[in-house]
Parts: structure tokens; C-alpha cells; sequence
């Protein structure tokens, strides 16, 4: 139970990359049906930071 409250904080105050890699991993179909603004607001970003970080995925 521990770990699980561990990861649900993670997503909440965690680096916006990381909660975007998180989105990925567990949950990618959100991705596939959302805009990218809706998709910022989920993780509480700006649109604009959402494309840098998709950038910063894709080049790694």
C-alpha cells in the first residue's frame, strides 16, 4: 500500500517530465484521445512546456 500512495504522490508533485513519462507508461491511451491542451492541463502544464518535453522524449 505504501508504495502505491509513494507513486500517486510522485505523479502529484513530481517533475512535469516525470509525470509526463508516467502518462506514457501507465496510461498512453490518454494520450492517443486527447488534445495536447487537454492533455496540459491533466498535468498542469502549459501547452507549450508539453511540446518541449515531447521533444525531449523524442530525442532521447
Amino acid at each position: 500500500m505504501r508504495g502505491i500512495c509513494e507513486k500517486k504522490l510522485s505523479l502529484i508533485h513530481g517533475l512535469a517530465l516525470e509525470r509526463y513519462k508516467s502518462v506514457l507508461e501507465n496510461r498512453p491511451e490518454i494520450i492517443e484521445s486527447v488534445t495536447n491542451k487537454v492533455l496540459a492541463s491533466y498535468l498542469d502544464i502549459t501547452p507549450q512546456h508539453l511540446c518541449r518535453l515531447k521533444k525531449q522524449i523524442d530525442k532521447d
